[in-house]
């Protein structure tokens, strides 16, 4: 019931295709009749100020909104409602709302559920996390205070976590605009250890000031002397409404006093409930990352993603972001298909990952869309991850750079290998097609060779989640005893199978009439994007027509670079 829950992520919804209205719904947006939140109905005197607050945002100039986040404009009824009851007139709300719109702006809050945050804290050990709604409807916020330790994570970065818990929450289950959470302090094993004051002087005021009013009952259990010593200094920091949304709990009586409000199925075990929390957050762990994956599509969608300025001067300078493969943007059409490919993935039972193996939830955007290039539509792409997936698990891929192939070279005599980038940034592979002896190695060995090479690449270049590669297919002292068809039979229909769109360019040098006539046939196995690729050099210009591609240090000195590469016998 967990994972369904998990799985259904409010990203998905607006991505494949949500109705607008409810859309509407959930911003708790109005239109003529009461504004209330959580059974609090705006008194006349807020109805005038939500009013109020609504000019105020209307007569925002332009240059003042370029300091806003968008979230300024997408405020429901119910949000400005929620900033009244928490700092009472219009004019202090509309003070805080200013400054929470300014603060989501500076700290990219608008973009923070596309973030990766799944290394914050071990697999299981997530001291706090959102579960499943309770009995009346609160989607209940655990804390394991048992599980941290002050000072291992920077509190900077701890906050920033717990935000994208809220906002993952507001996504998911209306936190804030139809929902209040249920808070619950998981304090069994916990004591002073535990304590981290410098933590809360950064998380506290965070909540307080840019998520007022979302928190409906803050249970603590079980509490204990020492805790009622802290908790009487910290509750004069409270006010009265505050304080009442308190329940201690002493050991006596915890698990019936929780199962009043919290359902067995979502009441973690130590507390008296059926939930192995550990376990549960492994398993949503996969759901997590396609919840981020969808929320990025959602950003690159409306055109609102971004990624660091690296060559700005300006502290937190953003640029766009946008989702490519070979210099070409995504179109909304392939940015959808990717959306529901992605769910496609979030809803793969435990069974069918085992038979398709891990890569297929490892998959990124630009992954489904070298697939979708090729493929085109929805259902072949998906069918095509799945067969690769499936072939990689088989034929144990995901292992193979890690596997000793040493022994099929001889020393000198490498075929394949890598000698830096082109002026794209993209690995340069070369093939030494003349060190190649035709039936020397089984062609499915050599196969296995090539991928092991293609794998090394995306480790360390990036090759097929970032960049192309480009090829240069070295054939100095290269001729008919050289090639060799049934290698080609093997390695061209797995090349072009389960990594297409890998390759941007093909450099073939230098070439000859024998090798014209030998192409003439090779080309008819290539698909039409693949032999557009490809460059043939001759012996009279391949040096020229290489260097405006690449530098001569990623040039070997045998096709007129400075690239010095002993393992392949060019020195």
């Amino acid at each position: 019931k967990a994972a369904a829950t998990a799985a259904a992520p409010a990203a998905v919804a607006r991505i494949v295709g949500a109705a607008p209205v409810a859309m509407a719904v959930v911003k708790g947006m109005t239109q003529g009749g009461d504004v209330s939140f959580c059974g609090q109905k705006a008194s006349a005197q807020q109805v005038k100020d939500i009013a109020t607050i609504r000019r105020y945002i209307a007569d925002l100039s332009e240059e003042t909104k370029e300091g806003f986040s968008v979230w300024i404009d997408n405020l429901g009824d119910v949000d400005v409602l929620r900033y009244l009851l928490a700092f009472g007139s219009a004019e202090n709300a509309w003070g805080k709302l200013q400054a929470t719109a300014r603060w989501r702006k500076s700290e990219q809050i608008d973009g923070i559920l596309s973030e990766d945050m799944s290394n914050v804290f071990e697999p299981g050990k997530e001291e706090m996390v959102y579960l499943p709604a309770d009995k009346n409807g609160r989607p209940i916020l655990l804390y394991r205070s048992a599980l941290h330790i002050p000072g291992k994570i920077d509190p900077v970065m701890y906050t920033r976590y717990v935000t994208q818990q809220t906002e993952r929450a507001v996504a998911q289950y209306g936190l804030g605009s139809t929902a209040e959470s249920c808070v619950l302090v998981d304090r069994i094993g916990s004591g002073l250890k535990n304590q981290d004051p410098a933590l809360l002087r950064v998380l506290i005021p965070v909540i307080l000031n840019h998520y007022p009013y979302q928190v409906g009952r803050v249970y603590v259990a079980p509490t204990s002397g020492a805790f009622n010593v802290i908790w009487s200094v910290l509750k004069l920091l409270l006010d009265e409404d505050a304080r009442n949304r308190f329940v201690l709990i002493d050991k006596n009586g915890l698990a019936e006093t929780l199962k009043e409000t919290i359902p067995d199925e979502v009441l973690p075990t130590n507390l008296g409930g059926d939930l192995d929390v550990t376990q549960w957050l492994i398993q949503r762990k996969d759901l997590d990352k396609a919840s981020t994956q969808l929320s990025e599509l959602e950003l690159l969608m409306a055109g609102e993603a971004t990624t660091a300025d690296t060559g700005s001067s300006i502290a937190g300078a953003t640029i766009p972001k946008f989702l490519s493969w070979a210099g070409v943007a995504a179109t909304e059409e392939e940015l959808l298909i990717i959306a529901a490919i992605r769910v496609e993935v979030a809803e793969l039972t435990a069974l069918q990952r085992e038979q398709l193996g891990p890569w297929i939830v490892q998959l990124e955007n630009e992954d489904i869309l070298r697939f979708l290039r090729r493929d085109v539509t929805e259902q072949k792409t998906w069918a095509s991850l799945q067969a690769t997936s499936k072939w990689r698990k088989d034929e144990k891929i995901d292992d193979l750079v890690n596997e000793d192939l040493s022994e099929l070279m001889p020393e000198g005599g490498e075929e394949f290998y890598y000698t830096g980038t082109d002026q794209q940034n993209r690995p340069v592979l070369i093939y030494r097609s003349c060190a190649h002896t035709p039936g020397r190695i089984d062609p499915n060995m050599y196969n296995r060779y090539v991928i092991k090479t293609l794998e090394e690449g995306r480790k360390k270049y990036g090759l097929g989640s970032r960049v192309q590669a480009a090829v240069v297919v070295d054939r100095v002292g290269s001729g008919m005893k050289n090639q060799d068809p049934a290698l080609l039979r093997v390695l061209i229909p797995c090349f072009t199978t389960h990594f297409p769109g890998v390759v941007g360019n093909i450099y073939i040098a230098p070439v000859n009439a024998v090798f014209y006539a030998v192409w003439s046939l090779v080309s008819l196995l290539l698909d039409p994007v693949t032999r557009e690729s490809v460059k043939l050099l001759k012996k009279e210009t391949k040096t020229e027509e290489l260097l405006q591609v690449m530098d001569a240090s990623s040039l070997p000195t045998n096709l007129g670079g400075d690239c010095r590469v002993p393992q392949a016998g060019i020195l």
